[in-house]
């Protein structure tokens, strides 16, 4: 099953269960770019801004995926968002704290 999205051209096949996307034109609609911007400003993850755009209720875009926030984000040329220094301590206690005794 093919579906063709109107607002940015972007082809899916179903294969398997899963949306194989032809990427050979990810520009996304500019309606969602403030949204994309907080994304790569840090102010929201990419569930959060996922949900912000669905929230938007555009019809070519009703189920956006964080992985489709990421790439759309690097498509208009943002960069992606580094973590702070405390969210990268935080999570290296919790690994050493969950990894088995040797």
């Amino acid at each position: 099953m093919k579906i063709l999205t109107k607002n940015y051209n972007m082809r899916r096949e179903e294969k398997d269960g899963f949306f194989m996307t032809d990427k050979t034109n990810i520009l996304p609609d500019q309606r969602i770019y403030p949204v994309l911007k907080k994304y790569a400003d840090g102010d929201l993850s990419a569930v959060d801004a996922a949900y912000e755009v669905q929230k938007m209720k555009i019809p070519d875009i009703p189920f956006p995926s964080a992985s489709e926030i990421i790439l759309w984000s690097r498509a208009i040329g943002l960069s992606l968002p580094e973590p702070d220094q405390e969210n990268i301590e935080d999570q290296i206690e919790e690994i050493l704290a969950n990894m088995p005794d040797k």
